[in-house]
């Protein structure tokens, strides 16, 4: 999309008019603030500039102009951030193949009248109303997920939609029907059908659930059924419910997986509305890639049964490498959401609750089944260990090696023997100890020591600005190149719109405090821990790695403890101001 695109949006909109479709706003100086809607806080810490058309807000450090604004609110991309403020400020966006959007216009179209025709089938088959009201769905949330019904004929929905004006060819391009010998035939056939939406709430394909009322061949049918992918439908990157889940997820700043569309449908229906289900798939990176625009963290509640089990391994699995903190709702054998649901919905929100760590899980598991020393060792090294090594935080991983030695009665050393060899056997995985800041672009990494130097950078440029603090400007410069060695960092060149940023957030920051001068000093105060932190770290870690291989004498090692000692010591006597 051209450049002049998203000029003409931004000279139609302002960032005041598109954050007061999300919050309320009320006037601070010459900027705005509101209660974040990234966090739930009671005193406001989102701020917008109207002269810089940026917002930040500073309980979830999130900031950007309006198009970063809408993908945080919606959970889309830069496209989809661009096709919803085009939209607002009536900017007609052209592909470069006028024929791709007629297509992508009439397979919406021939979707949503299919999700009219099940709708309306449904209503006239009282035995599949019967069944969903036995699995406790109401009329309320069947109209809000716009459940409907298949019949059982072979070519219902495809004479309808012909009728209707669309082609054969575009309902197959829609996976609607199937394409044979003799003729076209509907993929859906006596099934109870649950529409699938996209993050914007739009319809892009379907997954049907056997129920015929006749019985005929059931046991020879697969019981769901989905839309084969499309060009709308990609199934490693929707999730069923994620449209109407994802407001939730945010302000619960949680994520619960659930198995399958009933699941789902009960447990929004149950005031748990931050849950979605992977659909006709696996777990997948593009799926936790949306996610995490809202969350990083997950429980997943699948079912208690083999497949239920497996279908949690892959996805931690993928969770964990991804950085995400992973716990597992404990599903009672034999019961699945849906169950425990319609049994007791305080239960199920207690289960969620009280989700574990999928290390603890299995860590408890050691307990509960009687097993022999030899046996729970052997879990601990084959299924515990490797998701240990998949922790992206040392620290993380020093406190479950901590647990593991307490549970099997060993000496730490050897837990940390055999995570030196999974990782060597996996070198591509390495613990980061960092924050990922997403952006529309390539996913950038922070710490918190780069996180408090880009505060600082800020406030070196606000500085720059004012006629008055030109010697204060040169303090800061002098107190941070002490701290850090780094003679080029404040000085480097940045783009006008990065700098732009820095000087609003730092602008608002210092305004918002009593002291200027006490928040800088602050600021340069922790960022001196951070150093010392990693340093100490570094240090701990070194002494871990060599200790079980006698590289060290035994003055070595006595010297590097005094080495953590002392900087523990200096980070002690820093004090506990914390500024993020």
């Amino acid at each position: 999309m051209s450049k002049d695109t998203v000029e003409q949006i931004k000279s139609r909109l302002n960032m005041i008019d598109v954050a007061e479709g999300y919050v309320k706003l009320q006037k601070a100086g010459k900027n705005f603030k509101a209660l974040s809607p990234f966090t739930n806080e009671k005193t406001p810490s989102f701020f917008v500039s109207p002269d810089q058309g940026l917002y930040y807000c500073f309980s979830s450090g999130k900031g950007g102009d309006m198009f970063t604004f809408v993908q945080e609110m919606e959970g889309v991309d830069f496209a989809g951030a661009l096709k919803i403020l085009a939209k607002r400020a009536g900017v007609e966006l052209s592909p470069q193949n006028p024929k791709l959007r007629d297509e992508r216009e009439k397979l919406f179209a021939v979707l949503e009248m299919t999700t009219r025709y099940y709708e309306k089938n449904l209503r006239a088959q009282p035995q599949v109303i019967e069944y969903l009201k036995k699995r406790g769905i109401t009329g309320v949330s069947a109209k809000a997920f716009r459940i409907g019904y298949a019949p059982e004929g072979w070519r219902g929905l495809h004479d309808y939609l012909l009728s209707r004006g669309f082609s054969s060819s575009l309902m197959e391009k829609a996976g609607l029907v199937v394409s044979s010998t003799k003729g076209y035939y509907d993929r859906f056939r006596g099934r109870i059908m649950f529409p699938i939406f996209n993050s914007s709430g739009i319809i892009v394909a379907f997954s049907g659930r056997i129920f015929s009322p006749s019985g005929a061949n059931i046991e020879k049918t697969a019981k769901y059924v989905n839309s084969s992918e499309t060009s709308l439908y990609n199934k490693s990157e929707i999730l069923y419910g994620f449209d109407k889940a994802k407001q939730a997820i945010r302000e619960k700043n949680l994520c619960v997986f659930v198995e399958g569309q009933i699941d789902l449908v009960l447990a929004h229906q149950a005031g748990t509305q931050n849950c979605v289900a992977v659909s006709g798939t696996a777990l997948s990176k593009q799926h936790l890639s949306l996610i995490r625009r809202f969350t990083e963290n997950l429980v997943f509640a699948f079912d208690a049964d083999n497949a239920g089990v497996s279908a949690v391994k892959r996805g931690i699995d993928i969770a964990i490498e991804e950085g995400f903190e992973t716990r597992v709702a404990c599903i009672p054998q034999g019961q699945d959401p849906a169950d425990i649901i319609n049994e007791d919905v305080e239960k199920w929100k207690k289960i969620i609750l009280n989700a574990e760590h999928i290390i603890d899980f299995y860590l408890n598991m050691l307990v509960v089944q009687p097993n022999s020393q030899r046996d729970a060792a052997q879990m601990v090294e084959k299924i515990i260990l490797p998701y240990v090594v998949k922790l992206g935080s040392s620290i993380s991983q020093a406190q479950f090696v901590s647990k593991i030695t307490n549970k099997l009665g060993v000496v730490e050393s050897s837990i940390w023997k055999e995570l030196g060899k999974i990782k060597q056997k996996s070198p591509h995985i390495a613990p980061q100890d960092s924050e990922q800041i997403i952006n529309n672009e390539k996913p950038k990494i922070l710490s918190r020591k780069d996180i408090i130097k880009e505060k600082i950078k800020g406030v070196f440029y606000w500085q720059l600005g004012i006629s008055d603090s030109e010697e204060k400007t040169n303090q800061l410069k002098e107190k941070y190149e002490a701290i850090t060695g780094d003679k080029g960092f404040l000085v480097n060149d940045i783009s006008p719109a990065e700098k732009g940023r820095l000087i609003f957030e730092a602008e608002i920051y210092c305004n918002q405090k009593e002291s200027t001068q006490k928040q800088i000093d602050d600021l340069l105060l922790n960022l001196k821990k951070e150093i010392l932190k990693e340093k100490s770290a570094e240090l701990y870690q070194t002494l871990k790695q060599t200790e079980n291989s006698f590289q060290l004498t035994q003055q070595q090692e006595a010297d590097l403890l005094k080495q953590i000692q002392d900087t523990q010591r200096e980070i002690d006597n820093l004090g506990s101001t914390i500024i993020l």
